[in-house]
């Protein structure tokens, strides 16, 4: 198991605690910019912080006002070629709802603000069988996967 050093915090860690992006180029050492530690940190900086997600938000809400076709338009889209994912999302909601299943903190980094539940897989027996991660943890969660 190789051992790299991050660019960011300059600390050797083995080779799986770093992001890698599939657009940045090949999986090589040269590659990798920063361990997962350090991209977390850096996101949270970024996204984490209640003024800026607030802006990033109402940014979002003024484009779904000026645009509410297209807005309507992308969500019939998503729910189309996701069906599976849209079910999964709404049986959850649900069970939260009907206090069947419990919001509970982030599994990650122990927040209660903004939890969401991320879904390892969407197949009936495993609706409710989720992760819980704030929204960073689960942005950074997906991006992990990618």
């Amino acid at each position: 198991m190789p051992v790299l050093k991050c660019n960011a915090c300059g600390v050797d860690k083995p080779y799986e605690e770093f992001n890698k992006k599939i657009a940045e180029g090949p999986l090589e050492p040269w590659n990798l910019r920063r361990c997962k530690e350090c991209a977390h940190n850096e996101y949270v900086k970024r996204y984490g912080v209640p003024a800026r997600r607030a802006a990033l938000n109402a940014s979002s809400n003024s484009w779904k006002e000026r645009n509410p076709d297209r807005h309507a338009e992308l969500a019939r889209e998503y729910r189309r070629r996701h069906p599976e994912k849209v079910i999964a999302q709404n049986r959850l909601n649900y069970a939260v709802r009907r206090g069947i299943v419990q919001r509970k903190p982030c599994e990650v980094c122990g927040t209660t603000e903004k939890v969401h539940a991320h879904h390892h897989s969407y197949a009936p027996e495993h609706w409710y069988d989720v992760q819980w991660l704030c929204f960073v943890c689960h942005k950074l969660e997906h991006h992990d996967a990618a």
